[in-house]
């Protein structure tokens, strides 16, 4: 979310905003949901077209009608990439706060520090 560029006092007041909900929320919202849905989507919707023969039809190398039935084993595969994909996104929403909350406290005890001593 945020680099190592020096930050303006907005970011640092958008930080503390995002950190004010808590880290359980930041979480949940940037790492589960955003992260983790995304890549069960794409990896769930990968599956799905291969499984089903659909992705033939996308790439031109069959005509209608497709196989659409799905495997027995479809729902167990997809109930492993929806694990992997939201655990992936809980560790690197984990990971974001983490860096974001070092990144703030560094700068903003900076900030802190030049208010002080009335350094610009």
């Amino acid at each position: 979310m945020f680099s190592a560029k020096p930050p303006t006092p907005a970011r640092l007041e958008q930080w503390s905003r995002l950190r004010a909900a808590g880290k359980r929320h930041f979480i949940l919202y940037y790492g589960l949901l955003k992260i983790g849905t995304y890549l069960f989507v794409v990896l769930g919707g990968w599956l799905f077209l291969m499984e089903t023969g659909l992705i033939l039809l996308l790439m031109g190398g069959t005509d209608l009608p497709v196989p659409l039935p799905l495997p027995g084993r479809f729902w167990q595969v997809l109930l492993a990439i929806a694990i992997l994909c939201y655990s992936v996104g809980y560790l690197a929403g984990s990971s974001r706060w983490s860096n974001n909350e070092e990144w703030y406290q560094y700068y903003s005890s900076q900030q802190q520090h030049r208010l002080r001593h009335g350094v610009d």
